[in-house]
């Protein structure tokens, strides 16, 4: 980094993903990709958009299965590889750099998706953020339609680790990271979503150390 230059959320990743290439998916992971397929299915025809989409393993396995995949990510290292891997896949995937800090979703040619799928990608910005980011996800998503995803809980072992920013934020190495309890998730669907499927599963992810989530399948109101 030059001299004097302030480390963003976008340095870390962008850094994080230049040093390693993603091949494996968790079981966590797998399984929350596999409950969207099976609350969507039959998949193929149907528009998925998936937030924080990585090196595009999940993108291209719903691409893989007949779904119309639109993706982003706030790393244009992470989407550059995301390209790559579904080029080399076979598959026809519509990617976008987009930073949601600011609480609003990327913009595609189509205004609203059968599901969304956010993998460990809604736990990094403020309660405010937050909000906004649950009521664009809902106005972005069908009636009937279906949200997918996992975040960081409150019961994981770095909670309250680093400088804590506010509630249940705290920033450590320089990596920011929101972490929710299981009232904040509940509270966050209330208006807008039923919730289908609430469970904290436990696993190594990315890491030799345990980490505690919460994973939630919702259904559009």
């Amino acid at each position: 980094m030059p001299m004097g230059h302030v480390v963003t959320q976008l340095d870390i990743w962008d850094e994080w993903h230049a040093e390693r290439d993603i091949y494996g998916r968790g079981r966590s992971q797998q399984k929350l990709t596999n409950m969207l397929i099976e609350a969507l299915s039959p998949l193929p025809g149907k528009s998925i958009l998936e937030l924080g989409c990585g090196q595009g393993r999940d993108a291209i396995l719903f691409a893989e299965n007949g779904a119309k995949v639109y993706a982003s990510d706030i790393s244009e290292v992470a989407i550059a590889k995301s390209q790559k891997n579904a080029l080399s896949a076979g598959v026809n995937i519509l990617f976008d750099r987009h930073d949601m800090s600011e609480g609003q979703l990327p913009e595609f040619s189509i205004s609203q998706f059968d599901g969304v799928f956010c993998h460990l990608s809604l736990h990094y910005f403020t309660q405010s953020v937050t909000a906004l980011l649950f009521k664009e996800i809902a106005r972005s998503t069908r009636s009937g339609g279906f949200l997918a995803f996992m975040v960081k809980s409150t019961k994981d072992p770095s909670f309250g680790l680093g400088e804590q920013l506010e509630d249940n934020m705290f920033r450590r190495k320089g990596h920011v990271r929101h972490f929710f309890s299981t009232d904040y998730t509940r509270n966050l669907l209330l208006s807008d979503w039923e919730i289908l499927s609430f469970d904290e599963p436990a696993e190594c992810y990315q890491s030799t150390t345990p980490s505690a989530f919460i994973r939630v399948v919702a259904r559009k109101s």
